[in-house]
């Protein structure tokens, strides 16, 4: 019963930092951050209200219409 009542013994790996990819990864960060931003301004505005409901129909134009029956 000694060996149950002993706590489990973690091991940790351990590294050390490579230096150099900080300032890249924060760059990088930054510029997405900047372009998600970018898309979140100009997005067009709400959705529709029956967007996501089975029993809406969907408008489709007739130039894009590729399953038209002739």
């Amino acid at each position: 019963m000694a060996e149950r009542e002993k706590a489990p013994v973690l091991q940790e790996l351990r590294h050390e930092p490579v230096p150099g990819f900080t300032r890249p990864f924060l760059i990088v960060a930054a510029v997405a951050i900047v372009y998600l931003a970018l898309i979140l301004v100009t997005s067009p505005g709400k959705v529709k209200k029956d967007y996501g409901k089975k029993d809406a129909t969907p408008t489709q134009s007739s130039d894009t219409d590729s399953h038209a029956q002739p």
